[in-house]
């Protein structure tokens, strides 16, 4: 078998791109709840079809508070909520992690990553989103941030009931390297194929030319 035809089919059975572990910060509880304005919470969102492994990720402020470990996982398509100082902050929603330190009313830049950064909001000039005085969390919505239409927000769940999140628009935002690494590869054997064609046509008039 020819050289050309062999790298093709390896490119075919061995794709270049792997599995880009994005996930988003999803909704922010900044300003606290009705009980107390202690009481903040984060949510994040896996919008991924596999299992994402958190051991060894941070979500962390650019000023140092709050600094969080994360550990445990994130099933596919599903949420992960961190509690502040305890797991009384959402009532009768169980944490997947609690942690220390506060979140400024006056904005924060919020870090999440691993080796590299995940997915990053500056909001240090000012949160995007949310109200103090209702207590109407900061939500992702499609690609922009707003208020929650319900006192409270949707901790671990779908955000606002009359804006759901369409799980097929949410993996159009996430920067993942698997479509470009795709058309890396389509352009490779796009290459070689043409190459493989040019060498064939070159050989056959090679023949007539005998």
């Amino acid at each position: 078998m020819p050289i050309l035809s062999r790298i093709i089919i390896l490119l075919l059975l061995f794709p270049v791109c792997g599995h880009a572990q994005t996930i988003f910060i999803n909704e922010i509880a900044w300003m606290g709840t009705k009980q107390a304005w202690q009481d903040e919470w984060i949510e994040l969102y896996n919008p991924n079809n596999y299992v994402v492994y958190l051991n060894g990720w941070t979500l962390q402020a650019k000023d140092g508070q709050p600094f969080i470990y994360l550990n445990g996982q994130i099933n596919p398509y599903s949420f992960y909520l961190l509690e502040r100082t305890n797991d009384d902050t959402v009532p009768k929603i169980t944490a997947d992690l609690i942690y220390k330190g506060g979140l400024g009313n006056n904005g924060e830049h919020l870090i999440l990553k691993n080796d590299e950064i995940i997915h990053e909001i500056d909001c240090s000039l000012g949160w995007f989103a949310g109200n103090n005085e209702s207590k109407q969390t900061m939500e992702r919505i499609g690609d922009e941030w707003k208020n929650s239409n319900s006192v409270g927000g949707t901790p671990k769940a779908e955000n606002s009931p009359f804006r759901n999140l369409d799980k097929p628009e949410i993996r159009t935002i996430k920067k993942s390297s698997n479509f470009n690494n795709v058309l890396f590869q389509g352009s490779i054997i796009s290459i070689l194929i043409t190459s493989l064609a040019w060498l064939k046509i070159r050989k056959k008039k090679d023949k007539v030319n005998v």
